[in-house]
């Protein structure tokens, strides 16, 4: 069963998809990069990465590609001759540095159970700056960490990153569900709004609040018309 925020969530991301593709992309496509890129001005403006080979494995990653291309200003395309650039590489697990901290080859990693569409754009999420919801500072506000249930050596605190001025989303894409990283099945998050304890932890795709995120920390107005609709604004309101 799907709470009203899920369900609406599932309708925004139609129409986003659906707006963005009859017009929206001719939006603007060049931006002022924020210093949380770093040297990937190459990464939005002259993209420089390395796809990983085979079919199979490229698919999820250049459709991750297509959806950040549609409902951002970012463009990823293969690298030439670039000095910044992303190696993609098909490691075990999946992982990424939260920004630029490598300046040439910085790895993302897309392993064997890594390729699926949501799961391919949170780590590009970090990649482009995006820490993980649950990171928030003002995170006890909204979820309870189960510290007993955790296990040993995956424990982290709240960062100092800012929130964008966001309602913290139990449905982003960047959000741990209840029980990663437990050491004995039980939860590791308790929701406050006991509605979203089922709900958090979706992998389908970003959220509209990650999708602002993103369009706010790169200045982009690509995604301004879509943020003022209605059905945007009553998701919001549900969180705030």
């Amino acid at each position: 069963f799907y709470s009203e925020a899920h369900l609406l969530l599932l309708k925004l991301l139609t129409n986003v998809s659906a707006a963005l593709k009859s017009g929206l992309q001719n939006f603007l496509k060049t931006l002022k990069v924020s210093s949380a890129a770093g040297c990937f001005v190459e990464l939005l403006q002259k993209t420089s990465l390395n796809h990983m080979e085979g079919p199979q494995d490229s698919r999820p990653n250049e459709t991750a590609f297509e959806h950040f291309h549609l409902k951002s200003c970012i463009d990823f395309k293969p690298r030439q001759t670039e000095k910044c650039y992303l190696s993609v590489r098909k490691n075990p697990g999946c992982y990424s540095y939260v920004s630029r901290i490598i300046k040439s080859g910085q790895v993302v990693s897309i392993g064997e159970q890594c390729d699926h569409l949501g799961i391919v754009e949170h780590e590009f999420l970090h990649v482009l700056g995006l820490y993980h919801e649950q990171s928030r500072y003002d995170r006890d506000d909204y979820i309870t960490i189960m510290w007993k249930n955790i296990k040993d050596g995956t424990k982290s605190t709240p960062t100092s990153s800012t929130t964008f001025n966001a309602p913290y989303d139990y449905l982003s894409l960047m959000h741990y569900g209840k029980n990663f990283f437990s050491k004995n099945m039980e939860n590791t998050i308790v929701t406050k709004l006991p509605q979203y304890q089922d709900k958090i932890g979706q992998r389908m795709e970003m959220s509209p609040t990650d999708i602002y995120k993103l369009n706010h920390l790169y200045n982009c107005s690509k995604f301004s018309l879509l943020l003022k609709s209605p059905l945007y604004i009553h998701y919001f309101k549900m969180f705030a």
